[in-house]
């Protein structure tokens, strides 16, 4: 295993440990995974700083269709913890409302089988 590879598993293991195995967006609690905030091919680091809790969803929608962050080096992109997190919610929140408001389930959602 690279070394780059150890200090990830050992940041992804401290995240967890300090910050419980809950979605750090929704709190959904029985999958988790650890995801870069900032991608490390867009200058993000191996860091606890950098690294952020989510549960499958959260994070497919973070990846996906959050614009911010796709391109961190755009302004106005999030820059703190903080507004990473609270950027995520108020996504995931509004794709939410959108896909309950429709007679169509949001192609946004991902159906984990019951999950």
């Amino acid at each position: 295993m690279a070394s780059w590879q150890n200090t990830w598993q050992k940041v992804k293991a401290r995240a967890i440990r300090e910050r419980g195995h809950a979605c750090e967006v929704c709190s959904y609690d029985l999958v988790v995974e650890c995801d870069h905030i900032i991608p490390k091919a867009r200058g993000g680091t191996h860091s606890e700083d950098n690294a952020i809790l989510l549960c499958p969803n959260c994070h497919h929608l973070k990846n996906r269709a959050w614009p911010q962050f796709r391109h961190t080096k755009c302004p106005g992109a999030p820059s703190t913890r903080k507004e990473v997190i609270e950027g995520i919610r108020g996504y995931v929140k509004a794709v939410r409302d959108r896909a309950y408001r429709t007679e169509h389930p949001a192609e946004d959602l991902i159906d984990y089988g019951g999950m």
